[in-house]
């Protein structure tokens, strides 16, 4: 890759870790509520804390660290400190998020490994059912957090199937078939077309930079493309419920410049 490619990244190990406990604990999905979405919620900032001190008790208890766990700690500890010379003196960013993901089973692991070392005293017994418990609580948290709608990476997306509802509803009324779309909703729209394979669409080509004019959809980031929406003469056809999607056409075309509901 190209040094221009590297990009994306954290500027510090702190930044690194907020962003990967961050998008673990990621948002309770709210239909679910009731009494166990706010114990999640309360538990949310406690339970990862809970687990680094349990983790480290039962080490000091114990007074060992098995074969499997050292070698998990030993992984995550030179990949952190490889990624880190990278960026000390190379200046190559520092994972951040996704780029970070693989940290995640490691670390997992490493605490689960550090969990199952056998029970020498009572009180190692109770920090394993501690941990234990922690790790049940992190399950219920996951689970409370599906939904169908969108992960934490391009939630921006999340309105795209719908968008693509309206795209159909036209190609099917008017017969138009010329898109212009914006980069991070080409791809999501192209998987709903080849889902639907009843649409005449070719496949939808990302815009980067200035979008053509004369096109007879135009999907795009409303606030983000307001100057060009405004300079052209679109009008909003469909607004996006839960993001900044839009789909707009030139009025005066084959596509009545009429709101279009969902």
């Amino acid at each position: 890759m190209k040094r221009g490619d590297l990009y994306y990244g954290a500027q510090s190990l702190g930044e690194m870790t907020r962003s990967l406990v961050d998008d673990s604990l990621y948002q309770l999905n709210p239909r679910f509520g009731g009494s166990l979405f706010k114990v999640m919620r309360f538990l949310k900032p406690r339970m990862l804390p809970a687990l680094a001190i349990l983790g480290v008790c039962q080490i000091v208890v114990t007074r060992r660290l098995g074969k499997l766990a050292a070698g998990l700690a030993g992984i995550v500890t030179l990949a952190v400190l490889m990624h880190w010379a990278a960026f000390r003196f190379d200046g190559l960013p520092l994972p951040l998020s996704r780029t970070g993901i693989f940290l995640l089973p490691l670390c997992t692991l490493l605490v689960g490994a550090i969990a199952a070392e056998p029970a020498g005293s009572l009180v190692s017994r109770w920090l394993r059912r501690g941990m234990t418990a922690v790790f049940i609580c992190l399950a219920c948290y996951f689970v409370l957090c599906l939904r169908l709608e969108y992960f934490k990476e391009y939630e921006y997306d999340r309105d795209v199937k719908d968008v693509y509802s309206v795209l159909a509803r036209l190609n099917h009324n008017y017969g138009v078939t010329d898109v212009a779309a914006s980069g991070v909703y080409a791809s999501p729209l192209n998987f709903y077309r080849v889902a639907s394979g009843r649409e005449t669409f070719t496949e939808f080509r990302p815009t980067v930079g200035e979008f053509p004019v004369g096109k007879s959809i135009y999907v795009m980031d409303g606030p983000f493309e307001k100057k060009f929406i405004d300079r052209e003469g679109l009008v909003v056809i469909y607004q996006g419920k839960s993001t900044a999607v839009v789909v707009a056409v030139k009025p005066g075309g084959r596509i009545p410049a009429i709101r279009v509901a969902r």
